[in-house]
């Protein structure tokens, strides 16, 4: 098991264990750090990966960190993820994997996953996301596709000049078939 040296911090009143710079290749990891006096693992609310090289994500982060509410991955080498590396996290609310080069997204990532708000994916190398990925997640109000090869959207249902959540459903089912895509586009051109 590959040990990982976590920061432990707090960034806008949340306990947060950031894990800055490594280079992970084990999918079971143990966690190490300093924790503030008084705070344990059972606190860490927000967990930050920014600037790793991931060979592969833990699937066992949940094992030190069960009751983190956010998930961001920032500027890190990561080409996979899937459902088994966050099945777990049932408070998540914000989850996030923006600049990382990641391809493609199965639909049952999000399985289970009730309380997510917040969805981004941004500056990404998306090219296959599976249409159903944002079915059944009953509090969802942002998505953010933006800066991806085939997807480039986003929706804030505080802001009414986002894509509606419809419009972006729609956009994916469309861009996931290919003879959908194709009368798509012959449709569009129509309409010039």
């Amino acid at each position: 098991m590959q040990e990982i040296v976590c920061n432990y911090d707090f960034m806008y009143k949340h306990y947060r264990c950031h894990i800055d710079k490594k280079t992970i290749e084990n999918d079971k990891i143990a966690l190490k750090g300093t924790q503030i006096v008084g705070k344990t693992n059972e606190d860490v609310k927000w967990l930050d990966f920014s600037e790793c090289k991931i060979l592969t994500f833990p699937t066992n982060l949940h094992e030190f960190i069960p009751n983190i509410t956010s998930l961001r991955i920032n500027c890190c080498n990561l080409e996979h993820f899937s459902r088994e590396h966050i099945k777990n996290f049932k408070s998540l609310v914000y989850f996030r994997i923006e600049n990382c080069g990641l391809k493609k997204l199965k639909s049952d990532l999000f399985k289970n996953l009730n309380n997510l708000w917040h969805i981004s994916f941004r500056n990404n190398e998306l090219e296959d996301i599976e249409p159903q990925i944002l079915e059944n997640l009953p509090k969802l109000r942002f998505v953010d596709f933006r800066g991806n090869k085939n997807y480039d959207m986003w929706h804030d249902s505080s802001v009414a000049s986002s894509n509606s959540l419809g419009e972006i459903k729609k956009d994916l089912v469309i861009k996931s078939d290919p003879l959908a895509m194709f009368f798509h586009q012959q449709e569009l051109k129509l309409k010039e």
